[in-house]
């Protein structure tokens, strides 16, 4: 990271002083610059100005990190934030502030990836094991010959990315037909996962069918394929929209995509804070509907605003 812009990234945070009578949430992404966290944004901004709340967005800048989510809810915590809406980076890491949370009687909504130990009031998500088996069905339909199906994985303790692979590789091995091969975890760098991909598919001719598990992964499979000439030979399905997702799918580099609802898990998010806030009763679990899309005019209504 450039060392100014770190020095910003660690900077305290800014707290607007809230009006007066005025409920504040506090959301949390895993990171603000990827296109998803763009539109969990604006989901979560709408849902706050239709119920009267001031929303602080306020995630890491640039690269996922844990130290800096749990950073951020703690100081949000004693700034006397009514209400969190936060997206784990990671399955354990922030254990401990949301038992923080709890124990300050403040509303914690998780939303995107499940915490493992800790407290919360609802979890608001895509389905992402039957996600990973949706698109696994839908690569195998493609490459019935057989053959050897690369896994792109995301990162260790990402719960979302972990169960679409879970998802995908068991239904891959209940088909009987294909191996599997799993690349190692890719992480939060779109370079990364380029190289890596590069790595693993050059010289792989018997390489049918790629899954990439997520934005980064996708983003960085797509570069590879482009650059190794192998569009169209082998039979590639990604996750989440991007405008740079959009035209792969155009131009036949992906085959299919799995897209989320973000604007609505930020807008659910903050609606169930809310509701939490008033007292009412709220759903331990909120499915948000994950859609596989096959064509370039496919995406609506899943589109980048997902109004």
């Amino acid at each position: 990271m450039h060392p100014i812009i770190a020095l910003v990234a660690w900077l305290p945070l800014a707290w607007p002083v809230p009006a007066a009578c005025e409920d504040t949430v506090l959301v949390v992404p895993k990171v603000e610059s990827i296109q998803f966290w763009g539109m969990v944004r604006q989901g979560a901004m709408d849902a706050g100005v239709e119920r009267g709340v001031r929303v602080l967005y306020r995630g890491p800048l640039a690269h996922e990190s844990d130290d800096r989510q749990r950073a951020i809810i703690e100081q949000g915590l004693a700034q006397g934030v009514d209400a969190v809406v936060v997206a784990p980076s990671s399955v354990d890491a922030l254990t401990d502030v949301t038992l923080a949370a709890r124990d300050k009687g403040v509303p914690l909504v998780v939303i995107d990836s499940a915490l493992g130990d800790g407290w919360q009031v609802s979890f608001v998500a895509t389905d992402n094991l039957e996600a990973g088996r949706v698109a696994a069905r839908f690569l195998l339909s493609g490459v019935p010959g057989g053959g050897t199906i690369l896994l792109l994985r995301h990162k260790e303790g990402s719960s979302a990315t972990e169960k679409r692979e879970v998802g995908f590789a068991a239904e891959v091995e209940a088909g009987g037909r294909h191996d599997i091969l799993l690349s190692d975890y890719l992480g939060v760098s779109q370079g990364n996962a380029y190289h890596r991909t590069m790595s693993l598919l050059r010289g792989r001719p018997e390489i049918s069918g790629v899954f990439a598990s997520g934005e980064i992964a996708t983003m960085g499979c797509i570069q590879a394929i482009r650059e190794l000439g192998l569009a169209g030979k082998v039979r590639v399905v990604g996750f989440d929209d991007t405008p740079d997702i959009r035209r792969a799918l155009a131009d036949g580099v992906l085959q299919g995509v799995m897209v989320q609802q973000p604007y609505r898990m930020g807008r659910v998010g903050v609606e169930t804070a809310c509701d939490a806030l008033a007292g009412k009763p709220v759903e331990k679990r909120i499915v948000t509907e994950a859609v596989l899309v096959t064509s370039p005019d496919g995406f609506s209504p899943y589109g980048l605003t997902n109004p």
